[in-house]
């Protein structure tokens, strides 16, 4: 039973690591509150995303103007973004973080999963992979 709780606090141990070094690394983005590069494009001159109601025609539109590189997923959580939390580069930087972080720990868990160490104690890999993904 000790060996089950031993694995447990391990794998809890990798996982709050990665999530520090993600705060370490991109903490101080959104204190920038700021949109940058490409934002202004995307979320400031297309009010559509927050004048419009929400419709197909809107997911469908291409994210940058000019082109046909649409995601009706990607549209549609901006939708929701700006609706619930208004048009804001500090929410922004705080949901992609919350993201990434969580992608980080889905690295992390695949590398464990595909290396079978399951069962392995002090196997250093599957955080190596979560520490170079972050």
């Amino acid at each position: 039973m000790f060996s089950g709780e031993l694995k447990k606090s391990n794998k809890l141990l990798s996982l709050s690591i990665i999530i520090l070094i993600v705060l370490i690394i991109y903490g101080g983005l959104p204190k920038i509150a700021a949109y940058v590069w490409d934002d202004d494009l995307i979320f400031i001159s297309k009010t559509s995303l927050l004048n419009q109601p929400i419709s197909w025609k809107l997911l469908m539109e291409p994210v940058l103007p000019g082109t046909s590189y649409f995601r009706p997923v990607v549209m549609l959580t901006w939708f929701l973004e700006f609706h619930w939390f208004g048009q804001s580069a500090f929410v922004s930087h705080i949901i992609n973080i919350t993201i990434f972080s969580l992608n980080c720990l889905l690295v992390y868990l695949m590398t464990a999963n595909l290396a079978g160490i399951k069962r392995v104690q002090g196997d250093w890999r599957p955080l190596l992979a979560g520490i170079l993904y972050a």
